[in-house]
């Protein structure tokens, strides 16, 4: 038990003083000393820990933060509509195993490909339940839609992304456009299938496979629960750090405006220096002159 250690370290701590030869009173304070150590030791432990985990929550307010400035500059700056939109993630998040930075950030990508923010919602909805509530599935098939969205049609690249996500996109293409699957390769080769086309086939294939009674049923696996657990938690953290995060910000602007103001100043001493410098160095020069010419008036009088 803890007792027992600590008073194993007392008279472990009492009898190396006395063997050391040192007296009762000194033996009695290394008795005291060797008791408190774990007790000392248990505290600055649980300080350690403390300061690492508000460390990481106030990194974690500002990682959201940052997206969050991202996602305000894809939108022309208009910080009432990035909020908006990145509530409209959070809540998404709060509802599955994805975490709100995945979906800024899943927001924030298909914001720079110039999709509108009003559709961005359903969406990650559509691919989200595609993804049937794996984090890695949502970033394959979001990074496929997104190059899809990009040159306006699919490609055999894009295709394959979506084969790597075990979306089934020629075999919902085919059953949308009535030809078979051979006919719809080809057709992509030839860059026939539209990104219309491509958002059809996704919603089908999140209808008729059930992709989102399947989201609900990975949340009572291990793994289904492991994801819900970092998302709440990774939340958790971003509402924690938010103070901790604005009140380093402020610390780090004051110490910023000091480093500032000695940078003026180094500025304006800086041909002061310089001057200072160079005098040192014709002072030195000359004294080296001295010197040398000292040594041969010595050498010229022994001879």
């Amino acid at each position: 038990s803890v007792t027992g250690l600590t008073g194993g370290l007392s008279r472990m701590a009492g009898n190396l003083a006395q063997a050391a030869g040192m007296g009762p009173q000194v033996q009695g304070l290394a008795r005291v000393f060797g008791g408190l150590g774990l007790k000392v030791l248990g505290v600055v432990a649980a300080v350690y820990a403390l300061s690492k985990a508000l460390a990481s929550a106030a990194m974690a307010a500002d990682q959201y933060a940052q997206r969050q400035i991202k996602i305000k500059a894809a939108m022309g700056g208009n910080e009432v509509r990035a909020k908006a939109l990145t509530e409209q993630m959070r809540l998404y998040a709060a509802e599955t195993s994805y975490t709100t930075s995945q979906m800024q950030e899943f927001a924030a990508r298909l914001l720079t490909l110039g999709v509108s923010a009003r559709k961005i919602p359903d969406i990650a909805e559509k691919l989200g339940g595609l993804a049937m509530g794996d984090p890695e599935r949502l970033r394959l098939v979001g990074k496929a839609y997104a190059d899809v969205m990009t040159k306006g049609r699919l490609m055999a690249q894009e295709a394959n992304q979506f084969a790597n996500a075990n979306i089934p996109i020629y075999q919902s293409l085919s059953e949308i456009t009535g030809k078979s699957v051979a006919t719809v390769q080809k057709m992509t080769e030839q860059g026939q299938i539209s990104a219309e086309m491509v958002d059809e086939a996704l919603q089908r294939i999140r209808e008729t496979t059930g992709a989102d009674a399947a989201m609900e049923e990975r949340s009572e696996t291990i793994a289904g629960q492991w994801d819900e657990i970092k998302s709440s938690a990774s939340e958790i953290w971003r509402i924690l750090g938010g103070p901790i995060q604005k009140t380093i910000v402020s610390f780090l602007k004051v110490v910023n405006g000091i480093i500032k103001g000695f940078e003026f100043l180094a500025k304006k001493l800086e041909p002061i220096i310089e001057d200072v410098n160079l005098f040192y160095g014709m002072l030195y020069n000359a004294f080296v002159l001295m010197k040398s010419m000292g040594l041969r008036m010595s050498g010229v009088s022994a001879e």
